[in-house]
């Protein structure tokens, strides 16, 4: 093969490389992006019939409910990327009612606004659609950055006495909505993300106290008070990291 030749080969290589590397790049840059979203209800109260004390009754609009709930819908961006006009749907499942909502940011004191076309079907106030609006909350948000947590909170309530369930959707592009589970805290980061990296972080010392200690007391005095605060080495690292990143950011 003369040089020439494989200058050609060399080249040809290196153009089909860089195609599939552009490739995998556009998929990466333009992946769906994914916010994570919980729903909580917090259970107020309800219509009873007490033959000792008397009846209780929740009312909304003279008519009474079985019961009454604040629940809320939390959205967070933790992706790296900002979002605009983004349409969010709340709904309910047929056997409740979505009685009273508000939603913002809560990095602004800014309310968020229905949509146009939600809000138009509210001012019809025709009766046919009523079962709607009263099972959906389609609210616009003007932007969601990276970091920030969106609030929703509706008073719902059930015509079975039960626990209302609630579902949030947008079919803006490149979005999906992922739910999860808010994981308990401790110090404000994950317990049990701490408690893995504390555990870590604490056997590694416990090596080090072995090594380097040649009193039989202090290493059982040293052990006891690592595995104590080995959570702390967790919290301690993980705000490391979430500085960090914001500073990146």
């Amino acid at each position: 093969m003369t040089e020439f030749q494989t200058k050609i080969l060399i080249g040809i290589i290196t153009l089909i490389v860089g195609v599939i590397i552009k490739h995998f790049w556009d998929k990466y840059i333009n992946r769906i992006t994914k916010l994570k979203y919980s729903i909580w209800h917090n259970y107020i109260g309800s219509s009873i019939e007490d033959v000792k004390f008397g009846s209780v009754k929740l009312l909304y609009n003279e008519n009474e409910l079985k019961n009454l709930y604040s629940s809320n819908v939390i959205i967070k961006n933790d992706t790296g990327k900002d979002l605009s006009d983004l349409e969010l749907n709340i709904s309910c499942d047929n056997q409740s009612l979505i009685l009273v909502s508000h939603g913002k940011n809560t990095n602004s004191l800014k309310e968020f606004e229905f949509t146009e076309t939600y809000a138009n079907i509210i001012e019809q106030n025709n009766p046919d659609n009523s079962a709607f609006v009263y099972t959906n909350r389609d609210y616009k948000i003007p932007v969601i950055n990276r970091g920030d947590t969106i609030e929703i909170t509706l008073l719902t309530t059930n015509f079975q006495n039960q626990c209302p369930h609630l579902f949030a959707s947008t079919e803006h592009k490149g979005v999906k909505l992922k739910y999860y589970l808010e994981p308990v805290k401790l110090l404000g980061v994950s317990q049990n993300s701490s408690t893995i990296i504390g555990l870590i972080v604490s056997i590694i010392l416990c090596f080090a106290i072995f090594n380097f200690t040649n009193s039989i007391e202090l290493i059982i005095v040293l052990t006891l008070l690592n595995g104590w605060i080995a959570s702390l080495y967790g919290v301690f690292i993980l705000k490391g990291k979430n500085w960090i990143k914001r500073q990146i950011e």
